[in-house]
């Protein structure tokens, strides 16, 4: 690794920022690619390096694509914390860009096959807390289906896609589930291509190459020049941005497995009423400062279920399912499919 990179001052015109949790195999460091107009960091054990990042994001002139790699809560809730903090709170572009992505998918939704987009305005009514913290730049949160446990329709597997679904919805972003995460993390080429594929916007409009009228298939990544990337590289599930929503967030719950050991440690977000208690905590989080652990605590125990089990011990930190890095194998496409019926 050079001292280069430490240089905030050098820039091109675009930069990709992976970043990976305490749990990675790479240890920790920074790796860096260029590639044509992008500048590409690899940040692993991220932790270590806040105020480097912090120095990245703060406000300038790129075209910023944030994709954390989710390892823990106790690591993405800080992470999320520290870059609402950055770049003031003005709605900006990332939200212009969910709006129209929305009033795209909502009119697609509602086309005959023959039928093309024509852009009309459509009225946009988003529930509250949805696309309520916009961030500067735009945000991809990743789940490794490499990570997933056989059990793919526990409880436990369920809550944590409706979890990173709020959040990633709560910051205009999108979610996506990849295979093969470690074969293209060393590789520049391969991140910008994922990158774009996910982002929806990157060519001013929704990727066609996606349908969303049926259930997802796996999606294998090519290069700009149309080169295969890797043979263990696919997109299993993809929630683009604008496409998400409460409801379809609370749908999910029902596909979950009910009963087994797994069934009293994990909270299924099932009703609109649950994710507004859960926007309010995670608002109160967002809004406290300094950082609050206590505020992170609540949000912690109230995914876990374990505020259903304390008196007046209620506040104090226990363990939670979501503090050790999740071990699965699998994809949750049976979960999700109902959810991508465009009705």
């Amino acid at each position: 690794m050079t001292d280069e990179i430490f240089d905030v001052k050098r820039r091109l015109t675009k930069r990709v920022i992976v970043l990976l949790g305490s749990g990675t195999k790479n240890g920790t460091s920074i790796n860096y690619y260029t590639e044509g107009d992008h500048e590409i960091y690899v940040m692993c054990n991220y932790s270590v390096y806040a105020k480097y990042l912090e120095s990245l994001l703060q406000p300038n002139e790129f075209e910023t694509h944030l994709v954390p790699i989710f390892s823990s809560m106790e690591e993405l809730y800080p992470l999320l914390y520290m870059i609402s903090k950055i770049g003031g709170v003005s709605i900006g572009k990332t939200k212009l860009k969910f709006i129209d992505n929305l009033k795209y998918f909502m009119k697609v939704s509602s086309l005959d096959e023959n039928e093309d987009y024509d852009g009309d305005d459509i009225p946009i009514n988003l529930s509250p807390g949805q696309a309520e913290r916009p961030l500067t730049w735009d945000l991809i949160i990743v789940l490794d289906s490499d990570l997933f446990s056989q059990d793919h329709l526990l409880p436990y597997s369920v809550s944590t896609q409706q979890l990173l679904r709020f959040l990633s919805l709560q910051h205009s972003g999108s979610f996506a589930i990849v295979s093969g995460v470690q074969s293209f993390i060393s590789s520049g080429a391969s991140i910008l291509s994922l990158v774009k594929f996910i982002d929806q916007s990157v060519e001013g409009q929704p990727n066609e190459s996606q349908s969303y009228n049926h259930p997802p298939e796996p999606i294998s990544i090519y290069d700009e020049d149309g080169v295969f990337i890797s043979d263990n590289l696919f997109v299993n599930i993809l929630i683009p941005l604008g496409w998400d929503s409460w409801s379809k967030i609370e749908i999910l719950a029902k596909s979950a497995a009910h009963g087994g050991p797994q069934l009293s440690k994990s909270r299924l977000l099932s009703s609109l009423e649950e994710i507004q208690e859960f926007n309010t905590l995670y608002e109160q989080f967002l809004d406290a400062d300094p950082i609050d652990e206590q505020a992170q605590t609540k949000l912690i125990q109230y995914m876990s279920k374990e505020e259903e089990n304390q008196d007046s011990d209620r506040d104090l930190p226990k363990e939670s399912s979501f503090t050790k890095t999740l071990n699965f194998h699998g994809l949750l496409k049976e979960a999700l499919a109902e959810t991508y019926y465009m009705s």
